[in-house]
């Protein structure tokens, strides 16, 4: 499962790079107790039907750090 998330799409689009002693990373940390709830007119994605709007999820991301920087943060 982590493989198809992570180094499998970078593979994909040709973005492949080996993590190194001291270079900074981009991750996400994700959390199990964290619900949020799916709003299309918040979504970025110019579609406007889904039938997961209004829906109510558990577990979701807490923090993305990209070059060392976080860059979102729950």
């Amino acid at each position: 499962m982590v493989e198809l998330f992570t180094t499998g799409p970078a593979r994909v689009l040709g973005k492949e790079r080996k993590l190194a002693l001291g270079e900074p990373a981009d991750l996400t940390i994700f959390s199990l107790d964290r619900s949020w709830t799916y709003s299309v007119s918040d979504s970025a994605s110019k579609s406007r039907n889904s039938p997961f709007d209004g829906h109510t999820f558990q577990g979701g991301p807490a923090a993305t750090i990209v070059a060392g920087k976080i860059v979102y943060k729950h």
